[in-house]
């Protein structure tokens, strides 16, 4: 596998420098609001296929995978806090702080890619799935988890605004037959529970997910004063069910082999 340009920032366009900037501000705590992905970690690593070397594109705070056999990991994300907190935690691990439409990597260099809950920030997904299909060697894999489209309903039934994600059909498709050979695709609905709306509402800015990202809640209805904050916690215990609140998340999982 080889790398160039490893510990420097690609160019990025204002949108990646933005969540770049509030992914770094969120590592500290990140792993208070990772319910989430660690419920699409178990998935993907109970479907995926892994080899030897593998990349984590959006590592964020950092995945062991050592259980499948991996034995070197290259951390690839755009916030050099999510990567030095990728660093504290998994001795070995290589960082790199690039954007995924932009691999500082070479052609056919790559084994396996590994990515859970970071390639729904793109700016454009069918091109980081070109740069993938550039640095994927022939027969290796990618193993991918994505946000799509018809996640956080819980928050439009509160009158929240909820930014929009690609559909699951799109997903699929950017994963051209001339390249790749999808070995199991499937969309599943994945709920995290909490104990209040202001936990909840905490959990999405937790993961610095407050511009431009999954979760962005604005309010259709201007949040004013308390008694507005009232109307809105009174509002959610209508949805509440035994486990809690819940919010969910509509996650595509995909396992494709290079062609």
């Amino acid at each position: 596998m080889t790398s160039t340009n490893a510990d420097h920032s690609s160019a990025q366009k204002p949108q990646g420098e933005q969540i770049a900037k509030h992914f770094s501000a969120a590592a500290h705590h990140y792993a208070k609001h990772d319910s989430l992905q660690r419920m699409s970690r178990d998935v993907l690593l109970a479907h995926g296929q892994f080899a030897a070397s593998v990349v984590d594109i959006g590592c964020g705070p950092g995945t062991d995978l050592s259980a499948k056999g991996v034995k070197h990991t290259v951390g690839v994300d755009i916030a050099l806090g999510m990567l030095q907190q990728a660093r504290d935690q998994l001795v070995g691990l290589s960082p790199i702080c690039a954007n995924a439409e932009q691999l500082p990597l070479a052609d056919d260099s790559v084994e396996c890619i590994y990515s859970n809950l970071a390639l729904q920030w793109c700016d454009n997904f069918p091109s980081a799935v070109n740069e993938m299909a550039r640095v994927v060697r022939s027969g290796g894999y990618v193993n991918l988890a994505i946000v799509t489209d018809g996640s956080l309903a819980e928050l439009q039934q509160l009158g929240l605004h909820v930014n929009s994600f690609l559909t699951f059909e799109s997903v699929t498709e950017a994963f051209t037959p001339s390249d790749w050979h999808l070995q199991w695709h499937e969309q599943q609905t994945l709920t995290c529970y909490f104990d209040d709306l202001k936990q909840l509402l905490y959990s999405i800015k937790g993961v610095g997910a407050s511009t431009h990202t999954c979760g962005q809640a604005n309010a259709k209805t201007k949040l004013t004063g308390r008694q507005s904050w009232l109307a809105l916690q009174q509002s959610a215990q209508q949805i509440r069910v035994a486990q809690g609140l819940p919010l969910s998340y509509q996650i595509g999982f995909i396992r494709a082999q290079k062609r």
